[in-house]
């Protein structure tokens, strides 16, 4: 071993290697910008709406589906206006698009400000993806939860707690009760002293603290704090009629600093006195979201194989996939898409036949890429580094089609987009213009 060379550079040969940082032309014989190809050929969560936009699904019939899936989720319903409900199931194997195609909707669906059609582009969007469904109901509404954020679940709690004391007289009568006539107010130079000054209904700290900067005993101080909450816990028990919600409800509004164990509890599906509550909570959710000023709300629900694939037990699979029916029965407002490997939709259908009629309204069935597929998948791929489209050199028509029908990839795409990545570094290595047949198998090792 050189004594003036580490092992690490031995192995990777750096001085001879065309990985070095410093070479900004490492594709560029290539034709290419860089390499559009995902390594790993599984979509990438962290790309732009606006780059995954423009990976269209390569079938006709996989884009009109998903047309039809959109068009019926964003017409009014003229009959119920709050009936916004559709469902659609994506069933493919592993490694055929499923979250790809997942990922497009929701890129399409951020994109609809940019549509010429003013029904559409006024409208906006709230679209969750949620790549693990957990093993019950409440584990994927805490999915829904965590994407919705705690601060903006605390805005809208309290935005609804203090129009809603104020105006009931007698909550305000209770309060004003604790701000005597002549005691000191220690407020900062641009505070109100009035709690009730739009300054000081903020949030939930600012109001607390301008209350308790007027009051000047300790014993008073935990009387107004046993009263305050008295008062909020019985305007969210009238707002959702319901004690449970409202002692967690009291909790994520009043904890404004460190962890807070009742939004964990929420997002992690692990408050037990929150079962048979779900229904309940999602439709704080759709409040929360119109709130937020949006006009429909979207979940998009990857790998639901994971509850019906030996995940869970029968008895808790056929409970999860009730309470599931029971959820889209009672709650209207929404729009799903799941996607799933076939054997979990067959396994869906045998345990609960209502609810796979329930989700699956538009069905997605992902197939093998022909050849043509395939060079449709690359040329979508390669436009992100050239500008170019219908185009997919460097490979060479042959090559593609040599590519698509090796045994290891055999119209997978996840295999092919895998197989093209390392093509393309070990062409840029190689210093070579063109990928064709040859250079396939000499240089692709599975």
């Amino acid at each position: 071993m050189s004594e003036n060379k580490h092992t690490i550079d031995i192995i990777l040969d750096l001085e001879k290697s065309t990985v070095s940082k410093n070479d900004s032309n490492k594709y560029q014989k290539l034709g290419l910008k860089f390499n559009p190809f995902p390594r790993s050929g599984v979509a990438n969560m962290a790309s732009s709406d606006i780059v995954t936009e423009k990976l269209i699904p390569v079938k006709r019939g996989t884009l009109d589906k998903i047309s039809a899936y959109i068009r019926g989720a964003l017409v009014p319903n003229e009959v119920v206006e709050n009936d916004k409900l559709a469902t659609g199931v994506i069933i493919g194997n592993y490694g055929m698009g499923k979250t790809q195609l997942l990922l497009f909707v929701k890129a399409l669906l951020s994109q609809l400000h940019t549509s010429q059609y003013s029904s559409v582009n006024s409208l906006k969007p709230y679209v969750i993806y949620i790549d693990n469904p957990g093993v019950s109901i409440s584990e994927l509404i805490g999915e829904i939860i965590r994407d919705i954020g705690e601060e903006n679940f605390r805005k809208f709690l309290w935005r609804n707690i203090i129009l809603r004391m104020e105006r009931d007289k007698s909550f305000v009568n209770r309060l004003k009760k604790f701000i005597r006539p002549g005691t000191l107010a220690m407020f900062e130079s641009n505070r109100n002293e009035d709690p009730f000054h739009e300054t000081n209904k903020v949030n939930y700290k600012l109001f607390i603290e301008s209350f308790l900067n007027r009051i000047p005993t300790l014993k008073e101080r935990r009387s107004f704090e046993i009263e305050i909450k008295q008062i909020i816990i019985a305007v969210l028990r009238n707002e959702f009629i319901d004690g449970v919600l409202a002692e967690y409800f009291y909790d994520i509004v009043s904890n404004d600093l460190g962890l807070n164990s009742t939004w964990e509890a929420f997002i992690s599906g692990s408050g037990k006195h929150l079962e048979g509550k779900e229904s309940d909570v999602i439709k704080i959710i759709f409040r929360i979201v119109r709130e937020q000023g949006f006009t429909n709300f979207f979940v998009l629900v990857d790998e639901f194989e994971d509850i019906s694939q030996g995940r869970l037990s029968k008895p808790k699979l056929d409970n999860y996939l009730y309470n599931l029916r029971i959820l889209l029965d009672e709650n209207r407002e929404w729009c799903l898409l799941f996607a799933m490997v076939p054997d979990a939709f067959r396994q869906i259908r045998k345990v609960s036949l209502p609810l796979a009629q329930r989700i699956s309204v538009i069905t997605i069935e992902l197939d093998k890429l022909t050849s043509d597929d395939a060079k449709f998948l690359l040329a979508n791929y390669l436009q992100l580094a050239t500008d170019i489209e219908n185009n997919i050199k460097p490979f060479t028509v042959q090559a593609v089609k040599y590519l698509n029908s090796i045994v290891e990839i055999d119209g997978t795409p996840r295999t092919l987009l895998q197989a093209c990545f390392s093509l393309i570094e070990e062409a840029a290595r190689k210093n070579v213009e063109e990928i064709d047949e040859t250079f396939v198998k000499e240089n692709l090792v599975f």
